[in-house]
């Protein structure tokens, strides 16, 4: 099996290792039809000019939509004239492939564990991402006495993080919801354990910062 290999931090939607665009036309009527016919009838509705030579390859398509739309291997992501399909499994793929539609797979070339690849040499070495959780006011403090303690030290925080700290949203509220997209970068390593001393509750999974080989 050919694939494009496509460079990402992360595989697809965090889970699948493949994808798939299939030119389809209509697609987005693929959930609301029970039968193959009133999957057609929806689309010819809306004013599309039907031609049977494409018999063939819609009534293929839908036949494996169908069949893996509830599968927890696949994900359909479905817009008017593209259905994209995202998964793991080789034999589900293989299936997709022998129908002979001229597709391409996109494959994700993710960097090692805990490392996360730029097209340029980062400014830091390491990035901290927060947990996606409650936190107490309390920590909130520590967290906030961290940044100004430490901000003007090498490090970089991340604006979605500055502006919550500075917004008055959380100041009236007896926990405040942290999102796992804040983040604070910084060179040296040993700034890992400070943050687990002084904000561990909080920290959530940490990437070195390199450039992409």
């Amino acid at each position: 099996m050919k694939t494009i290999l496509t460079n990402r931090n992360k595989i697809f939607y965090g889970k699948y290792k493949y994808k798939v665009d299939i030119n389809l036309d209509g697609s987005r009527y693929l959930k609301y039809a029970n039968t193959y016919a009133s999957f057609i009838k929806k689309i010819v509705k809306t004013g599309y000019v039907w031609d049977d030579s494409l018999e063939s390859k819609y009534r293929s398509v839908f036949d494996f939509y169908k069949k893996y739309s509830g599968s927890k291997e696949v994900t359909f992501l479905r817009e008017w004239s593209m259905l994209g399909l995202y998964t793991s499994n080789q034999d589900i793929l293989n299936e997709l492939l022998v129908l002979n539609l001229g597709l391409k797979v996109h494959e994700a070339v993710t960097p090692p564990e805990k490392v996360m690849y730029f097209a340029k040499e980062p400014q830091y070495k390491y990035r901290v991402y927060l947990k996606s959780k409650r936190v107490s006011d309390l920590l909130m403090g520590s967290l906030i006495d961290f940044c100004d303690t430490y901000k003007d030290k090498n490090i970089n925080i991340s604006t979605g993080l500055i502006n919550f700290i500075e917004s008055k949203y959380w100041k009236h509220r007896m926990y405040s919801y942290l999102n796992n997209g804040y983040f604070i970068e910084f060179n040296d390593e040993s700034m890992i354990t400070i943050m687990h001393l002084i904000i561990g509750e909080c920290i959530g999974k940490t990437y070195k910062l390199e450039k992409r080989p």
